[in-house]
């Protein structure tokens, strides 16, 4: 699946090597004739913005509408990146972030989605230290909501396939800091912004918030099953 997602974005770019923005579409749901449009205007109007969202509706698989999303989030108010990081990682929604409209410059920088369990979340706490999030206070897409739970398993096999790779085992809590660490400690992503040193310290910080949110995520399901 990351390689899908990440052969889409190289084939955009090669295509439209000019190409400001960027958005990956899923085929399942329905995108309104207006969400570009907003989308687009929200990224001009403010060279910080690197992520631009909708409002959205959660449809059924037949198409039924169940109820408007009622998740709001956006960082543009936020200049500190550590503060940033911090609110992304606690209240981000991955799922629904993925699916917006990108500035270019910051994906390649970040070089698109890792081979790594909640590759979607990883690229959404890479891209929020590059710059700010804004959401949109209409609802532009619908998302078509699949029967059943999220499922790290069945995450492993969609990513992965039968031949899992070890770190596919390790908590995303423990990979996507080594991730942060590599592209930021070490390939200097964020320079001359981010140095070498904030890239590692940040890095140690996301561990102890994302082992903390992995927690709250346990004690949630466990009540959930009681």
């Amino acid at each position: 699946m990351v390689a899908n997602f990440n052969r889409t974005l190289r084939v955009a770019r090669e295509l439209r090597p000019g190409a400001e923005f960027f958005a990956w579409v899923s085929d399942h749901d329905i995108w309104y004739p207006y969400w570009l449009e907003s989308l687009v205007a929200e990224l001009e109007a403010d060279a910080r913005v690197v992520l631009a969202y909708p409002i959205y509706l959660k449809v059924s698989d037949e198409g039924k509408p169940l109820g408007t999303g009622g998740w709001r989030f956006h960082t543009s108010g936020i200049s500190d990146r550590r503060r940033r990081l911090r609110t992304v990682m606690r209240q981000m929604s991955a799922g629904n972030m993925i699916y917006g409209l990108f500035r270019m410059v910051a994906l390649r920088r970040v070089g698109g989605q890792h081979r790594i369990l909640l590759p979607d979340r990883m690229l959404i706490a890479e891209i929020s230290l590059l710059g700010r999030f804004r959401q949109v206070p209409q609802m532009f897409w619908c998302r078509r909501h699949r029967r059943g739970r999220f499922s790290i398993e069945r995450q492993r096999q969609s990513l992965f396939g039968p031949r899992r790779p070890l770190w596919a085992w390790l908590p995303w809590s423990l990979t996507h800091p080594f991730v942060l660490a590599w592209s930021f400690g070490v390939r200097g992503t964020g320079r001359p912004d981010i140095g070498r040193i904030t890239g590692w310290t940040l890095a140690l910080e996301s561990i102890v918030i994302g082992v903390a949110e992995q927690l709250s995520q346990l004690r949630r399901e466990l009540r959930q099953r009681r």
